[in-house]
């Protein structure tokens, strides 16, 4: 892991939120590290906001096309320390596969914490800060990250959003973003066998 650019992440965040983050840290297979920044009570009382750092030290072709590349946040309402882990668990097994676009799907194949049924992940804009604070952090020259949302959703729901699209989901009367016990919108609106 790149130390100073890591650093440089963190404070930028630190600085634009007007909080110190608690910094978890998984090691990887190969060594390397992926940091979750945690933010308990943000953006409000009773939520946890989690910022990855490691996702971008990985290479894609997409993001050297892009001159940008990816870290990612993850906002719930709960204080336990499990969905900031997932994300960093999910950045782990991923990281050099897949791109982390907006529109990425994954199954984790469990789920992700008892006090919620979902399974999966989506990645999209990031619906708790603006924009551009988050869209185009300089860490250096020709290095720059952006930060998209990841949010909770259910298996069955990925099959949904390959059928409808993220604009037609998340804008079904059911749909709360943030939440991590709304209803299975799959079994709401089924899409066939």
């Amino acid at each position: 892991m790149n130390n100073a650019r890591a650093e440089k992440f963190l404070e930028y965040l630190n600085e634009k939120l007007g909080i110190r983050a608690e910094v978890l840290g998984i090691e990887t297979e190969d060594g390397d590290v992926i940091l979750v920044a945690q933010c308990l009570n943000y953006p409000n009382k009773g939520f946890v906001t989690a910022i990855t750092y490691g996702l971008s030290e990985a290479s894609h072709p997409e993001w050297d096309e892009a001159g940008l590349k990816p870290e990612l946040m993850l906002t719930v309402p709960s204080a336990q320390i499990e969905w900031p882990l997932a994300m960093a668990h999910l950045i782990e097994a991923h990281r050099h596969s897949n791109n982390f676009a907006i529109g990425s799907l994954f199954d984790i194949g469990g789920t992700i914490h008892p006090e919620s049924e979902m399974e999966g992940f989506v990645v999209f804009n990031s619906a708790t800060t603006k924009p551009e604070d988050f869209l185009n952090i300089e860490l250096g020259e020709n290095d720059r990250v952006a930060l998209f949302g990841l949010y909770p959703i259910y298996v069955g729901e990925i099959e949904l959003l390959h059928k409808i699209g993220m604009r037609k989901m998340f804008s079904l009367p059911e749909f709360q973003l943030l939440s991590i016990t709304r209803p299975d919108l799959s079994k709401i609106y089924p899409v066939g066998s």
